[in-house]
C-alpha cells in the first residue's frame, strides 16, 4: 500500500523514511528548478548530518531512452536503497524506469516520489513515458508505482504563472476523463466530481485579460460538466487569438452524444500554451 508522506514538523514523516529505507545514501533524480524549493534546502541540512545524496538530473522534458540508459548506469555504481524522485512528470518516470531496469528485485529498492507541479498523476500510476528515437514508448509495470508520495503545497508557490494554468488544466482533464470512465465506480466519481469543481484549482491572481479569459473558459466547461454531463462540451467556446472566439464541436458517436477526451485534452493543452 503506497504511504502519504505530509511535510509538517519540518518533514519529520520524510527523515523517518529517510532513515528507514536509505541505508545512508538517496539517489535524487530530480531538475534544477528544485534547487529553488524548501525540500532540496532541508535535504542539504541532511546531508550535513552525513547523509549521502547521489544525484541523476541528465534528463529533460520528454525523457529519452539513452536518459533512463545513462540514470541506470549511474544507480548500478551507487547502489542505494532509496530512489527520490523531484520534480513533474518527466522526473517521476524517469525514476521508475531506473527502478525497474536497476537489476535489483523491486522489494529491495523505494522509491518516494515527490510532484512538483499538479496533474500529472505519475506518483499514483504504474505507467512511464520515455521516448526512443522520437517515439514514445509507454513503460507499464506494476512495481514502478511509488511506494511512497510526498505532497508539499509549498511546491507550488515556484511555478510560473503559465505552469499553474497547464498543471491546473491537466488535472481537471483527468477529472473529467475518470469520471466518464467505463471503469468508474461511485467512490471515484466522487472524487472524480471534487477534483472537478474544487475550487482550489483556479489559478489565483487573474489581473490581466487573458487571464480573465481562462478563467472564463474553465468556468464555463466546469458549469456545462455539472449542468449536463451527457453533452459535455458539446459546443467548447475556445478563444483563436486574443479577442477572438471560436466553436469548438466534438465528433458525435453511437447515439448522438458527444463524448471524446482526446480532442478536449488537446484543446486545453492548447490553451494553456497559447494564453501564455
Amino acid at each position: 500500500k503506497q504511504i502519504l508522506l505530509e511535510p509538517f514538523d519540518n518533514y519529520a514523516e520524510v527523515d523517518k523514511y529517510i532513515e528507514k529505507y536509505s541505508d545512508g545514501t538517496i539517489f535524487l533524480v530530480c531538475g534544477k528548478s528544485f534547487e529553488k524549493m524548501r525540500f532540496y534546502f532541508h535535504l542539504q541540512e541532511l546531508k550535513e548530518k552525513g547523509l549521502e545524496i547521489v544525484r541523476f538530473s541528465d534528463f529533460h522534458p520528454n525523457p529519452s531512452y539513452d536518459s533512463v540508459v545513462a540514470g541506470v548506469e549511474k544507480f548500478r555504481k551507487k547502489h542505494s536503497g532509496l530512489i527520490l524522485a523531484a520534480g513533474g512528470g518527466s522526473a517521476l518516470d524517469v525514476a521508475k524506469c531506473i527502478k525497474l531496469y536497476s537489476g535489483k528485485l523491486p522489494h529491495e529498492i523505494k522509491l518516494l516520489a515527490m510532484p512538483t507541479t499538479a496533474g500529472t498523476g505519475s506518483e499514483a500510476t504504474k505507467f512511464a513515458v520515455i521516448y526512443r528515437d522520437g517515439e514514445k514508448q509507454s513503460v507499464t509495470d506494476e512495481n514502478i508505482i511509488p511506494d511512497a508520495v510526498l505532497f508539499d503545497p509549498s511546491v507550488l508557490d515556484y511555478l510560473p504563472m503559465y505552469h499553474r494554468k497547464a498543471a491546473m488544466l491537466d488535472a481537471l482533464c483527468h477529472g473529467i476523463e475518470s469520471f466518464w470512465s467505463v471503469n468508474s465506480t461511485e467512490e471515484s466519481q466522487a472524487l472524480s466530481e471534487k477534483a472537478i469543481t474544487e475550487k482550489s484549482i483556479m489559478p489565483q491572481r487573474m489581473t490581466d485579460k487573458t487571464d480573465l479569459k481562462f478563467n472564463f473558459i474553465v468556468s464555463s466547461s466546469i458549469f456545462v460538466f455539472i449542468a449536463n454531463p451527457l453533452e459535455l462540451f458539446s459546443s467548447f467556446i475556445l478563444p483563436k487569438k486574443y479577442g477572438e472566439f471560436r466553436l469548438y464541436n466534438p465528433p458525435t458517436i453511437n447515439n448522438g452524444l458527444r463524448f471524446s477526451s482526446l480532442p478536449l485534452i488537446s484543446l486545453f493543452r492548447t490553451f494553456s500554451i497559447s494564453s501564455n
